[in-house]
């Protein structure tokens, strides 16, 4: 897990992941097209961008436990979310009132987890853990555009960012 002291850090990050992830997914929208116009195979550049989006997808995912489960923290060593091998279990039991700057931590980790999990490299379980996630930022800090999102994924939509 990636963990930064200062939240503003976290979220610079995320959004310099999520700036080299759309480009990469463009990139590789461009070598299918290549390939099925002109027969030029990118075989090497279509791994290496869907390589990068995948680790840069890592990259946020790891970012989120530390924002998604102020003070009502997870077992992350014990606990899994289900069907996933990210380690995140939120407590649905807690009643914690989160000031404005956790909302706004909070609320800066969605777009860049909805960019990492519709990407091409998004595995079932990386995209089902997202949607999971999206949902509690949803019902625990009452964040409506979380269930929005989550909504579009589980509808496998691709709406452009």
């Amino acid at each position: 897990m990636d963990f930064y002291r200062d939240c503003h850090a976290t979220q610079a990050w995320n959004v310099v992941r999520q700036v080299r992830i759309q480009p990469s997914e463009y990139l590789l929208d461009s070598y299918e097209t290549l390939n099925a116009i002109h027969g030029v195979n990118q075989l090497a550049a279509s791994e290496a961008a869907l390589s990068n989006i995948a680790s840069l997808s890592l990259e946020v995912y790891a970012s989120v436990p530390q924002y998604a489960s102020y003070a009502c923290r997870s077992k992350r060593s014990q606990g899994q979310a289900e069907n996933t091998d990210l380690s995140v279990v939120p407590q649905k039991d807690c009643n914690k009132v989160h000031t404005p700057s956790e909302l706004l931590d909070c609320y800066t980790l969605i777009f860049p987890m909805y960019i990492a999990a519709r990407s091409k490299a998004a595995t079932v379980d990386q995209r089902q853990w997202v949607t999971y996630m999206l949902r509690y930022i949803s019902d625990h800090f009452g964040i409506r555009n979380a269930l929005l999102l989550a909504q579009l994924l589980d509808q496998n939509r691709d709406i452009s960012p």
